[in-house]
């Protein structure tokens, strides 16, 4: 079974504005340039999961796809199969070993998350401040904070090489951190709603009454 700190990772995300034009990129212009350009996304990734004592928890691998506003799909391959979709109105985590799937509301599951700011139904400075920036080995970092006050209170780092999302890393308020490598990433394919629809298969138990 996934653990939890596996299935938080949906609820951090990529964000920023526009860049200035004429002046020099820094890490916060080259975040505002690929949240602005990007309405669409498609990659594959690698995940580790560590402790805060430096142990390593879990790690695995997967792909995902998300299509602005509200439209997400989310699936780990290994070491065990979970999916989590989010439909535009429902947001479904299915575990296949299990068996098992829960529904909720979109805004009901992503309410005050990073994740409400990437599927654009919340604005990035409601949930986040700048920590810092920095630029190390070709990496442009963003190191956001929530803001007071958050149900879910996040340390978000965000890494882009040339404008193009490479690293994501998250660190709950227990130094529990998911750290994200994105490979093969495509920025506006033409994806369509329809194929963000889900279904669990037959038999599945779930939790939960999805939105008509």
């Amino acid at each position: 079974m996934a653990s939890p700190a596996v299935r938080s990772l949906v609820f951090a995300g990529l964000f920023g504005l526009v860049a200035i034009q004429d002046v020099p990129a820094t890490p916060e212009s080259e975040l505002e340039r690929f949240f602005e350009q990007t309405q669409s996304l498609t990659a594959f990734f690698q995940q580790e999961v560590w402790s805060a004592d430096g142990e390593l928890l879990s790690s695995g691998h997967g792909d995902m796809s998300l299509l602005r506003p509200n439209f997400m799909r989310w699936n780990y391959r290994e070491p065990e199969p979970l999916i989590l979709v989010s439909d535009g109105v429902n947001f479904w985590s299915y575990d296949p070993i299990l068996e098992q799937a829960t529904v909720a509301r979109v805004e009901d599951a992503l309410n005050d998350t990073p994740l409400s700011a990437l599927l654009g139904s919340r604005v990035l400075e409601d949930l986040f401040t700048v920590k810092r920036t920095q630029q190390q080995d070709g990496i442009d970092w963003v190191v956001l904070q929530s803001r007071a006050g958050a149900a879910r209170p996040v340390e978000l780092l965000i890494g882009l090489r040339s404008g193009t999302l490479e690293r994501l890393h998250f660190v709950d308020q227990f130094g529990q951190e998911v750290q994200v490598r994105f490979e093969q990433v495509q920025v506006n394919p033409p994806l369509q709603p329809e194929s963000f629809s889900y279904q669990p298969p037959r038999g599945t138990d779930i939790l939960g009454t999805p939105t008509q």
